[in-house]
């Protein structure tokens, strides 16, 4: 059953995700890929803060247009997936928010909350000696976790652990880039 369920959440997700964005353009915008993921997930983060309370009547208001039975399944089955979750993350046991675009966004990059706890537990997620390490965002105002093996971003809050979004950095020199211009500096604050 598990394995049933497995496979159809993996359709699910290729149909929704994979294969409307195959069309998308590309935006010629200046703004680094990072600035554009912290924005989107900042705006998500006060989005949800906003319309916390009146999120109960929206839904049951809403109907979403379905493409297919197997999306309406999944959909019914991870509904509250969607919505700020609190989790107790990592191997000691750190209480961390995550956003309901964090969710989304993870969704879309193939990111596993597997993947996260490892991440923020410092060990590279890829299972390769990569490392991951921790940076202060001089300019989004949060903390990053970066991991080298993965190339995955995971942002923070700056006061609290609060997951505001998640994404691949494909970009080639991502990373290097933003320490080397100032932009990230190493963090030597404890994830707790």
């Amino acid at each position: 059953m598990k394995k049933l369920i497995t496979l159809l959440l993996t359709i699910a997700m290729m149909v929704t995700f994979i294969l409307p964005a195959a069309g998308a353009t590309t935006d010629s915008s200046t703004k680094d890929f990072h600035d554009q993921k912290l924005e989107a997930g900042l705006k998500a983060l006060e989005d949800e803060k906003k319309s916390e309370d009146s999120e109960d009547k929206k839904n049951s208001n809403e109907k979403i247009q379905l493409r297919n039975p197997i999306i309406k399944l999944i959909q019914l089955i991870f509904t509250q997936a969607t919505k700020t979750t609190s989790v107790v993350a990592t191997s000691r046991s750190v209480a961390t928010t995550i956003t309901s675009h964090a969710i989304k966004e993870a969704l879309k990059d193939g990111i596993t909350n597997i993947m996260i706890d490892t991440i923020l537990d410092g060990v590279s997620a890829s299972g390769g000696p990569f490392k991951v390490d921790k940076f202060d965002d001089a300019l989004g105002d949060s903390r990053v976790f970066y991991d080298y093996g993965t190339k995955t971003v995971i942002i923070l809050a700056k006061t609290d652990n609060t997951i505001i979004t998640v994404y691949k950095d494909t970009s080639t020199d991502g990373a290097a880039s933003r320490i080397k211009a100032g932009r990230w500096k190493f963090g030597y604050w404890m994830f707790e």
